[in-house]
């Protein structure tokens, strides 16, 4: 009887035990319903999220940055989804060791900064959508080394200013660039890799430089890329495409549209009247018509911070591993107890 009491009060204890875990896992201001996370309107990013998380959607958020780590210790996470949300900045390695990621969605959000390194490495994701948002600046390599896209859509949205190289090594089955507006563009700031299908429809370059045009055409493998109705501003910027002599890019350019109501066909290509019909100053002309093969920045070694977002899931990690692997030993600590205690007891009455 004893023993029963005993073994009654033990598995009462770890059913307590497992509703206070329940109520920890879940994020303040969010709500976790089986393996979903959805967050509303937070103003600091959650610390931690249940270890078993395979979908986590935000909306509304205001938040100064979505730090490195965030997602740290969550092997089954499949899609990250944020909506109508404000960013300060998506810092570097903020979905670093995500290996199980496979969605990436922003939809009507606000990105003052793309740090380096910010989604990088992630070897199962295979979907990037940028929606109708808008992004104040690009780093070199925040996006980079992706070699399983499915899908790498940038639809509808404003990048203020797009950083050389940007954007590197992004390689996969459909490129669509379809919408969007860039307003300060440096030299080469696509390094794609390659894809089965590119579409680039109906956007704006305020700036087209050097370097731009041939990558956007080497991403194409099918040589019949989509791309038409983009417009460029028709300045000083663009003096260097007169000495362009690939037709496809002279094709591609045929198919482009010139801010100012002004069309740009072959002729105008590759005439060399096309410098002094733009408003030029000698300076410029003499910079922007040679437009001279830049050196290409070499990988930088990345770097993340050593510690994990909070300090929490290090902590917790070094000492007591996740929370079910924690709530699992507790429980196979207790089941050994009780076999043990039964065992002593059947013993002792015979």
């Amino acid at each position: 009887m004893e023993i029963q009491v005993f073994i009654l009060l033990i598995f009462s204890g770890i059913t307590f035990a497992a509703a206070d875990l329940s109520k920890e896992k879940c994020p303040s201001g969010c709500v976790c319903r089986k393996r979903d996370v959805k967050c509303y309107a937070l103003t600091d990013f959650p610390v931690k999220f249940p270890p078993l998380t395979t979908y986590i959607f935000m909306d509304e958020m205001n938040i100064q940055t979505i730090p490195p780590n965030s997602f740290l210790g969550l092997e089954f996470l499949n899609t990250i989804e944020f909506q109508r949300s404000n960013f300060g900045s998506i810092s570097t390695c903020a979905f670093k060791s995500i290996q199980s990621l496979e969605k990436l969605i922003f939809f009507k959000s606000v990105i003052g900064h793309l740090d380096k390194f910010a989604i990088f490495n992630n070897t199962g994701l295979s979907t990037i959508e940028i929606l109708e948002s808008k992004i104040t600046e690009v780093s070199p390599f925040a996006i980079a080394t992706l070699d399983n896209i499915v899908s790498f859509s940038l639809e509808d949205t404003t990048i203020y200013d797009l950083n050389t190289m940007s954007i590197v090594n992004v390689s996969g089955k459909e490129l669509t660039i379809v919408g969007s507006v860039f307003k300060t563009v440096h030299y080469m700031p696509f390094v794609f890799g390659r894809f089965s299908q590119v579409k680039i429809l109906n956007n704006t370059f305020e700036m087209l430089p050097c370097g731009t045009i041939d990558n956007l055409l080497v991403a194409a493998v099918d040589n019949n890329p989509l791309i038409t109705g983009n417009a460029i501003m028709c300045d000083c910027g663009i003096s260097y495409i007169h000495k362009l002599q690939n037709e496809k890019q002279k094709d591609l350019l045929n198919n482009m549209y010139c801010l100012d109501g002004g069309v740009i066909n072959s002729q105008r290509i590759v005439s060399e009247a096309l410098s002094s019909a733009l408003p030029c100053d000698q300076k410029n002309k003499e910079t922007l018509t040679k437009c001279r093969t830049q050196e290409v920045k070499k990988m930088p070694t990345l770097v993340c911070p050593s510690y994990s977002h909070g300090g929490v899931y290090k902590s917790t990690e070094n000492k007591n591993g996740n929370s079910a692997s924690s709530l699992s030993s507790c429980v196979t600590v207790l089941i050994l107890t009780i076999f043990v205690l039964l065992n002593g007891s059947s013993v002792r009455q015979f």
